[in-house]
């Protein structure tokens, strides 16, 4: 621990521009060595990952020396990930309970992995649950923690995208303060305004996923397996083949699709988004990429034909509102 806090991470400062937060990661006994380090070394690694650590041996030595290091105070955010070892659940309660209000504790059972392949999964989750809130890190650094630049860009373009313009500002702002001014600057406050003016009003991603399922008298027009196909407007002649199903279960409206084409793990899909307006049914799912909204079907019925295009509900940006912006279009007609 002398040579890492006194002679590597300096080194790291100085020839890899690393800076704080300070993370100290291991894995089997690396993890006894992090939980070691949460008891006599915080003020300088406050925040530790222990995959798998051994923490039950010697009577749970490492939870009596965390509990006993207590009164020396500093702040403290532990994830232990565990697949075979880890903390007995005795040990773990009892470093819960004495352990001051402002530490951070989180202990996760990982699943599908064993004590030698859950590095790269657990060191992901690990970090994921250090960092789930950057703000909420001031408080123990004493400084602002700039999150990296890619994390920041994503937040500004996803905020702005569903018309939260007042976070998608300050996004923008300590991703300046952090990296520089953007060259972008104008265009992408321009983006945010645009689009928090578009959805003032407009229903979110959060309310549309929450909206009541329709009714089994609203669905009836739509029950049954409609097939046909969708395309691309630029690109007519090349067609895809799906097979949409409208159900009803427990009493309300269902949606499901296949997309016959599409990869395995893509082909069958099942609607979070389904609802009947007075002219047509809408039923999506979220994106998954950027922009964050939902993917949505928006298909009428005409002359024993459902049709329509897919749209993105929940978001705004301008590019999609484009005439020159391709349509996904689809028809179906009912059959067996």
């Amino acid at each position: 621990m002398t040579f890492l806090v006194n002679e590597l991470e300096p080194a790291l400062v100085r020839q890899a521009r690393a800076s704080a937060p300070v993370v100290l990661m291991g894995h089997s006994h690396g993890g006894i060595l992090c939980a070691y380090a949460a008891a006599k070394w915080r003020k300088d690694v406050p925040f530790t990952v222990a995959l798998d650590a051994p923490a039950h041996l010697d009577d749970g030595w490492l939870t009596k020396k965390l509990i006993a290091s207590i009164p020396e105070g500093g702040a403290l955010r532990l994830v232990s990930l565990e697949v075979k070892f880890g903390w007995r659940d005795a040990d773990w309660a009892g470093l819960v309970a004495a352990a001051p209000k402002d530490w951070k504790l989180t202990r996760i059972k990982l699943s599908g992995e064993d004590h030698e392949t859950m590095v790269f999964d657990g060191f992901y989750t690990g970090l994921k649950a250090l960092f789930a809130h950057y703000l909420d890190l001031r408080a123990p650094y004493g400084a602002p923690v700039i999150p990296p630049e890619f994390v920041l860009n994503r937040a500004e373009r996803d905020l702005a995208a569903k018309g939260q313009g007042e976070l998608a500002r300050k996004a923008l702002a300590m991703w300046e303060d952090g990296y520089g001014p953007r060259q972008d600057h104008a265009e992408l406050v321009t983006a945010i305004d645009d689009a928090e003016r578009a959805m003032k009003g407009q229903e979110s991603v959060e309310q549309l996923l929450a909206a009541p399922r329709p009714t089994a008298a609203e669905m009836a027009p739509y029950l049954g397996t409609w097939k046909g196909v969708s395309w691309v407007s630029v690109d007519p002649e090349r067609t895809f083949p799906i097979t949409i199903t409208f159900a009803i279960e427990d009493g309300h409206g269902v949606a499901k699709a296949i997309n016959h084409d599409a990869p395995e793990e893509f082909k069958h899909e099942t609607f979070k988004f389904l609802r009947v307006t007075k002219d047509a049914i809408e039923f999506g799912n979220l994106n998954g990429m950027f922009p964050p909204g939902i993917v949505t079907r928006v298909g009428r019925l005409q002359d024993g034909k459902l049709e329509g295009e897919s749209v993105f509900k929940g978001v705004f940006l301008k590019e999609l509102s484009s005439p020159e912006h391709p349509k996904f279009l689809f028809s179906v007609v009912r059959g067996e």
